[in-house]
C-alpha cells in the first residue's frame, strides 16, 4: 500500500503500533497482547494527531524487544493518509469507530508459523525460546487477533 501511494504522489502517515509495545522487561507472564500494547496511549495519540498535535514516542527496537533512544516526531496532516499498521488496530474500539478502511491480513497457519519461527531467530532466540514462546502467543495473543477479522471490512489472504 505504501509503495502504490508514494508512486501516486500521495501523501500518507505510517504509523506501526509496535512502537506502543511495552517493553519486553516490563512485561508479566499473565499478559496477553492487549496488555502488551498500550491501547490507551494509541488512542490518546491518535486522537492528538487527528487533531493536528504533533507527537513523540520512543521507537520500539523489534531485534531487542525494547525502546530504542530515538524519539519519533510525528505529525498528522488532515490532507494525506493515516495508515495504522498491526492487527491490534482492529482490536481498539476507537480505532474501529474513526477507520475508513480494515484490512485483515490472513494466512495458513503453517506460513504463520514458519515466519514467526523466522523472526525471532532474527532476535537471537533458541529453537527451544521460539516453541516456548509460539505456544504462549497461541494462547495469549493468536486468539484474540484472530476474533480481529471479524471487524475487518475485507481479509486478504497472504499465503504467497
Amino acid at each position: 500500500m505504501k509503495i502504490y501511494l508514494k508512486e501516486h504522489n500521495q501523501r500518507y502517515l505510517y504509523l506501526n503500533l509496535d512502537n506502543w509495545l511495552i517493553p519486553k522487561e516490563s512485561r508479566t507472564p499473565e499478559m496477553t497482547v492487549k496488555d502488551r500494547y498500550k491501547y490507551n496511549d494509541i488512542t490518546n495519540d491518535i486522537q492528538k494527531l487527528l487533531n493536528r498535535e504533533t507527537i513523540s514516542i520512543k521507537k520500539y527496537d523489534i531485534k531487542n524487544r525494547n525502546t530504542s533512544n530515538e524519539t519519533l516526531e510525528l505529525k498528522y496532516n488532515n490532507d494525506s493518509i493515516l495508515i495504522i499498521d498491526w492487527v491490534v488496530s482492529l482490536d481498539i474500539p476507537y480505532l474501529n469507530e474513526i477507520s475508513n478502511l480494515k484490512i485483515f491480513c490472513d494466512i495458513e497457519e503453517g506460513k504463520r508459523k514458519s515466519r514467526f519461527y523466522e523472526f525471532y531467530k532474527y532476535k537471537w532466540l533458541s529453537d527451544e525460546e521460539i516453541t516456548e514462546l509460539y505456544n504462549k502467543r497461541q494462547n495469549d495473543e493468536y486468539k484474540y487477533i484472530i476474533n480481529c477479522k471479524e471487524t475487518a471490512a475485507y481479509a486478504l489472504n497472504i499465503n504467497q
